[in-house]
């Protein structure tokens, strides 16, 4: 498979008032839970054709080492920080893309515990050591990251994608649509 746009991250300020503020503006929006890093949790506000928006914010805890770090991400203050695109072939689009003169990064294991307890997991690289973008593969069922029961995927204000214009950092959002159509001709 292709590269293909996975989801934009939204960096908030603090996680349960972004999730009141986006489901007041219409947004069916799910809890994801604490990253492995334990710094970092999120939110998900996902669409039918599976890309989602992921509102992610500070947990108060110090990043573990050895793990990959999101808060950085939240250094700059609150708004669309960074994209993932998803890959079935990491270590291969890896390879592929250093080809064109960028740098990938390791691979490096992500997971995180949503609140059923589910572990969820995946495996990450960042491409010119930052997240716009970044590459990520499942490890477990994509079901697990991100669901795709129509009660999830539907929105009161009729949102049916990332790039919708009822998206509040639509414009930013736009941006990274824009970068991603130059990376799928990588």
């Amino acid at each position: 498979m292709a590269l293909q746009f996975d989801h934009a991250v939204i960096a908030v300020a603090d996680l349960d008032l972004a999730m009141r503020e986006y489901e007041e503006i219409g947004f069916t929006v799910i809890r994801g839970g604490v990253h492995a890093n334990r710094a970092t949790h999120n939110a998900l506000i996902v669409f039918p054709d599976e890309t989602y928006l992921e509102l992610l914010a500070h947990t108060g805890q110090r990043p573990l080492p050895a793990t990959i770090d999101f808060s950085v991400l939240l250094a700059h203050g609150a708004g669309a920080v960074g994209y993932a695109l998803r890959t079935d072939d990491l270590a291969g689009d890896a390879a592929r893309i250093e080809q064109y003169g960028f740098k990938v990064s390791q691979m490096f294991p992500g997971e995180r515990r949503r609140l059923d307890g589910t572990l969820v997991q995946w495996r990450l690289a960042l491409v010119d050591e930052w997240f716009a973008p970044f590459l990520i593969e499942d490890l477990t069922p994509r079901a697990y990251r991100i669901p795709n029961d129509p009660a999830v995927v539907t929105h009161r204000n009729g949102a049916e994608w990332v790039g919708d214009a009822a998206v509040p950092v639509a414009a930013q959002i736009a941006d990274f649509l824009a970068q991603t159509e130059q990376w799928m001709q990588v």
